[in-house]
């Protein structure tokens, strides 16, 4: 999640990490040992993810 200037949040992705890792799949580690992935990924991934599949939010 990302904080918004007025207090709220933005929830980026909310899914499995097998999603995101399959980003890098076939892709040579990073001398530093770190991939980077964009929020612009992570939203996009964050619209395929299956309901069941996500965190529930806390009340």
């Amino acid at each position: 999640m990302s904080m918004i200037d007025h207090g709220t949040f933005e929830e980026i992705y909310n899914g499995p990490g097998a999603l995101v890792w399959e980003q890098f799949k076939g892709k040579r580690l990073p001398s530093n040992g770190q991939f980077q992935v964009s929020l612009n990924t992570l939203r996009q991934l964050n619209q395929t993810v299956a309901q069941a599949d996500r965190v529930p939010k806390a009340i």
